[in-house]
């Protein structure tokens, strides 16, 4: 579970693909409570970065999100 903004928000993100990616960082053991905590903190940053993107497509007088959008909030 993941609260943003004082929403709560269940996951959205399977746990078997970000295993895999921290598999493929080096992480050869990883508990269950660890893969949890990693998709939380990845939907929390997913989210602000949407978030982000958002408000750069508005500052730009757009309500749909493009590249140079989501690259910006990147920064």
């Amino acid at each position: 579970m993941l609260i943003v903004q004082d929403t709560i928000k269940m996951a959205k993100l399977p746990k078997a693909p970000l295993r895999e990616i921290m598999k493929e960082e080096g992480c050869t053991k990883v508990s269950a409570k660890g893969v949890i905590t990693f998709r939380e903190e990845v939907e929390r940053y997913a989210y602000a970065l949407a978030n982000m993107s958002k408000a750069c497509a508005l500052h730009a007088g757009r309500t749909t999100i493009n590249e140079a959008d989501v690259k910006l909030a990147v920064r």
